[in-house]
């Protein structure tokens, strides 16, 4: 099973690719209207491109939490487990 940072790592690259797809799709969008066609099948694939974005984003910020708060977690381990014993009571 991959780890936090790998699944983060694919969020980015997604979001990424994501984002170039928009630029793609609102291209054609203007490619369309300006050759006076209908842009709707286009628009409404928009819609859906940026809806998967926005949970592809939701998801990456979930996971950089996740990853601070682990960091924070073994931070915090590390400096119990370093204080003398007397000191952990």
């Amino acid at each position: 099973m991959p780890n936090i940072q790998h699944m983060l790592d694919e969020l980015e690259a997604d979001i990424a690719a994501g984002e170039v797809q928009l630029v793609r799709q609102r291209e054609l969008i203007a490619d369309l209207e300006m050759r006076g066609q209908n842009p709707a099948f286009a628009k409404s694939i928009v819609k859906e491109l940026k809806a998967i974005q926005a949970k592809q984003v939701a998801l990456r910020d979930k996971l950089r939490a996740e990853v601070i708060r682990r960091a924070w977690l073994d931070q915090d381990l590390r400096a119990a487990e370093s204080r003398p014993s007397s000191e952990r009571t």
